[in-house]
């Protein structure tokens, strides 16, 4: 049967859209009985100025509080959705590109799934966004694309070769 060995990583955001990915990731994390990661990206800031590096204390102390900022915002989100806190789940705050930073934390952590969110177009189509495509492609572990439910039949795709048959386990799980 299909099994998750590590830990899940779900990657999110600090809107309420994030809300039904981290239920997704915490009831996918419970089930496997392993452990449940966060993962915000912040965008990488480069500064260079050689004529005052000193500026570069002030930049990487204003980096510290942005990632004290951001990780307490998603405690915050983290307990009033799925009411986990420290050290039930562990937060990585990761800088750079959305899919490269995702990508980064799932393998530094040995995730046994990652979970992203979908999005929703203006005609009300699900679809992947392009950092979602990037992590569905390059990572080295299962991903959840997280859309909001309804209660229904699930449709596992498969092409009958053998690498297929974790996706048919993990539908039927």
């Amino acid at each position: 049967m299909f099994q998750i060995k590590g830990p899940i990583l779900a990657a999110m955001d600090l809107d309420e859209g994030s809300d039904e990915l981290l239920r997704q990731a915490d009831a996918l994390a419970r089930s496997h009985k392993v452990k449940l990661s966060i993962c915000h990206v912040l965008p990488e800031v480069f500064a260079v100025r050689p004529l005052f590096p000193q500026l570069h204390l002030d930049e990487a102390l204003n980096l510290y509080k942005l990632e004290a900022a951001v990780r307490d915002a998603l405690l915050k989100r983290i307990q009033t959705v799925i009411d986990r806190e420290p050290p039930q789940i562990e937060i990585e705050i990761e800088q750079g590109t959305v899919h490269a930073g995702i990508l980064r934390a799932a393998d530094n952590i040995g995730a046994g799934a990652v979970v992203v969110g979908g999005k929703v177009d203006h005609s009300g189509l699900h679809i992947l966004g392009s950092s979602a495509e990037h992590v569905v492609r390059y990572a080295n572990c299962p991903v959840l694309v997280a859309r909001h439910f309804t209660a229904g039949k699930i449709l596992a795709a498969t092409d009958f070769s053998d690498p297929a048959l974790p996706a048919i386990e993990a539908g039927a799980a």
